[in-house]
């Protein structure tokens, strides 16, 4: 990531991001697919190419659909104020690397007293 960002001396890389994302996304990382189909869709570090960006968004609904079926069953028991089964569907899609239910678990983590959630965290280190 740090190629794509603007702060380095001379500006951002873009085409050694995409080499790294491409790489990345081979591998299967969810976040990599993601930046890779950004970047062919704007046409930074490559020839714009909504094909290309086609393809890999429609990589990640092939491969990604069981993910993003519990991302949506943490939010349907998120709004139903089960927190204790949104919290677990939220953690299972964290785990698998989807950026956005990481942060729905860590949010509801940190309100646990509030939902009253039996979680099976350390608070003594």
């Amino acid at each position: 990531m740090m190629y794509a960002k603007p702060d380095l001396a001379g500006g951002p890389r873009f085409r050694e991001a995409l080499e790294m994302f491409e790489r990345a996304a081979s591998m299967g990382h969810l976040a990599a697919v993601l930046e890779a189909a950004s970047l062919h869709k704007f046409g930074l570090g490559t020839p714009r190419s909504c094909n290309h960006a086609v393809r890999y968004y429609s990589w990640i609904g092939t491969k990604h659909g069981t993910l993003a079926k519990i991302s949506r069953q943490a939010l349907e028991h998120y709004l139903r104020r089960e927190y204790q089964e949104a919290f677990l569907n939220y953690q299972l899609a964290a785990e698998a690397g989807c950026e956005a239910s990481q942060y729905n678990a860590a949010y509801i983590t940190e309100k646990r007293k509030k939902y009253r959630l039996r979680l099976c965290v350390d608070t003594t280190a």
